[in-house]
C-alpha cells in the first residue's frame, strides 16, 4: 500500500543491528504477531505510552488536588529526585535543628572526622 503522506507523517529510525532494543523491538512485536509490520508497532507503541503518561499525569494530579501534596514515592524529575535524595541524606548525618548555628557546628564537626 502507498504511502499516504497527506494523512500520515514517516520518519526514518535506525536502530543498531543486533542491538538490545532492536532484539526487544522485534520480540514485542512477533508477540502481538506484528512482526512483519514493525513500523505500525511502533505507532501503537507510542500512542501506548503517550496514553500511559496522560493517565499518569491525571493521576497525579488527582492525588495531588485530593491531599495537597504529591503523593508518597511520585517521581517529578530526575532532578529533583537526585536533590531530595541528597537532602534526605544530609539530614539522616547531620539531622535537622532550627538554628542554624547548631546545624552549622554539626555539619563542621561532622566534615571534620572525614
Amino acid at each position: 500500500m502507498p504511502k499516504d503522506r497527506g494523512k500520515n507523517r514517516y520518519f526514518e529510525v535506525g536502530l543498531e543491528r543486533g542491538s538490545w532494543t532492536l532484539t526487544k523491538l522485534e520480540a514485542d512485536a512477533r508477540k502481538h504477531q506484528m512482526g512483519e509490520q514493525i513500523g505500525k508497532f511502533i505507532a501503537v507503541c507510542l500512542t501506548e505510552y503517550y496514553e500511559w503518561k496522560e493517565r499518569e499525569a491525571h493521576s497525579f494530579q488527582a492525588e495531588t488536588a485530593q491531599n495537597g501534596q504529591a503523593p508518597a514515592g511520585a517521581r517529578i524529575s530526575p532532578q529533583r529526585d537526585a536533590e531530595t535524595n541528597a537532602s534526605q541524606s544530609a539530614n539522616d548525618i547531620v539531622g535537622v535543628s532550627q538554628q542554624e548555628a547548631e546545624n552549622a557546628d554539626e555539619a563542621a564537626d561532622y566534615w571534620s572526622t572525614l
